[in-house]
């Protein structure tokens, strides 16, 4: 599992315990030769950065860009698994 070093109280607990930590593989690093990416149900085996959709290639480059331009976007974030909301009624209940 990742956790950010931003987890402190986590990597505390870890210390009592005497455990280390090691880095975790990213996909597509040597470590990793191979990943299988699953988006929006269609799932995609990669060797290769070049295997990738071009989805992943557009992200990769507005992530780059993101501290040069100011990281702005037209269209609010949601992650797929988050139900949508739908607007409060008059009384605030839904």
């Amino acid at each position: 599992m990742r956790f950010p070093v931003s987890s402190t109280t986590f990597y505390h607990y870890l210390g009592l315990a005497d455990l280390e930590t090691r880095p975790f593989p990213n996909p597509l690093s040597p470590a990793t030769p191979s990943t299988v990416i699953d988006l929006e149900g269609e799932t995609v085996y990669v060797e290769k950065p070049a295997d990738l959709p071009a989805i992943f290639r557009e992200v990769e480059q507005a992530w780059n860009e993101a501290p040069r331009t100011g990281a702005r976007s037209s269209r609010p974030c949601r992650r797929p698994s988050q139900p949508r909301r739908r607007p409060r009624g008059k009384s605030g209940m839904r």
